[in-house]
């Protein structure tokens, strides 16, 4: 992209990087001393601009070096600047989307009769996350981490096939609001089409879906939250703060407690496990410390079983409240000390 961009009127893809902004206010291009606001959140984990700039030093610049002949040596600090480099990076993580191929096309490919009376049109939300995938819809949309962990400027989504991700003129320009589609996006092998989904009235805005992301999400993606009570706030506990606080009440050696991980990963469990303010405790972070928690024989029965044992011990209520304590330690003020900071800043 820093390569099209730098060919100006040449390029094929000026009208359409034209239309992209210059700057960002995700926390990608914060001050540190903003970031510090972020810290305990685990947004803060997931900017990666550490490791952007080492891609850029140890990996981009080298070769914009090695090739004058593509790089023009009076465009490397205009066009092919770290600056540069964390804007388009941002870019793409912003307005990609994942596209599967055609099913009638795959069907042929892979020798088969095609059924006819399959809708030709598939909906897929435009800039979706992968964490909130539907399986009901066709064509889902993903942020393009693994092109983004190839530039740097984002975490990765493992096997993520980086030939199946697109940035479509048009495409992306539509807004939108938790909870307020009311267009999305369809496609053909050969089409993408914005239709409506709702009757809209005249002076109404289109709102495109993102697929409701949180509002963790919206800020590292996009620069922006929903408002106070109409978004959706989360909080993330890893695997391993649970892994430590069920080590209070059942000692286990790392080897038997790696297994046991191991074991649930492949069962298809997280190492993160999500809250957000409309239900209790997730049953999956319950289950994975009923599973660090089982005596020997247990678990040799739960392996048998090929099935996430059911939380039935009280060292289990124990173990979670153990990992939202520490949890909330990560933070660096109290619920009240943050309440009170964000309406002493309403007041300025």
């Amino acid at each position: 992209m820093m390569w099209e961009a730098a060919k100006g009127s040449e390029s094929i893809w000026e009208g359409y990087l034209d239309t992209m902004p210059i700057c960002f206010d995700t926390p990608m291009f914060w001050p540190i001393a903003d970031l510090e606001e972020l810290r305990g959140t685990s947004i803060a984990e997931k900017v990666g601009r550490e490791e952007a700039e080492k891609d850029y030093v140890d990996r981009l610049a080298p070769l914009l070096k090695a090739r004058p002949d593509l790089f023009l040596p009076s465009q490397l600090d205009t066009h092919y600047t770290l600056e540069q480099f964390h804007i388009m990076g941002s870019r793409i993580l912003s307005r990609s989307f994942h596209v599967e191929e055609d099913e009638a096309e795959k069907e042929e490919a892979e020798g088969a009769n095609p059924d006819v009376s399959m809708e030709s049109s598939k909906s897929m939300d435009v800039d979706r996350s992968r964490e909130e995938e539907n399986p009901h819809i066709e064509a889902q949309e993903v942020q393009n981490e693994t092109e983004q962990e190839e530039d740097g400027d984002s975490d990765s989504e493992d096997g993520e096939r980086v030939e199946d991700v697109a940035m479509v003129p048009m495409a992306d320009m539509l807004n939108a609001r938790y909870g307020g589609e009311n267009a999305k996006l369809f496609y053909e092998p050969n089409v993408l089409k914005m239709i409506t989904t709702k009757a809209i009235a005249a002076g109404d805005q289109i709102w495109n879906t993102y697929g409701d992301p949180p509002n963790s999400d919206l800020l590292r993606r996009y620069g922006y939250v929903d408002e106070l009570g109409k978004g959706l706030d989360i909080v993330e506990i890893q695997g391993s703060l649970v892994v430590e606080c069920a080590a209070s009440y059942l000692s286990l050696s790392p080897e038997q407690q790696k297994e046991r991980v191991d074991w649930w990963l492949e069962m298809g469990g997280d190492d993160t496990f999500t809250l957000d303010t409309s239900t209790l405790l997730p049953s999956e972070l319950l289950s994975f410390a009923q599973l660090l928690l089982l005596s020997d024989s247990d678990w040799t029965k739960t392996q048998e079983k090929e099935k996430p044992p059911k939380p039935k011990s009280d060292n289990v209520k124990k173990c979670a409240k153990s990992a939202l304590e520490k949890r909330m330690g990560l933070y660096p003020t109290t619920v009240e000390m943050a309440i009170y900071s964000f309406f002493l800043a309403l007041d300025l």
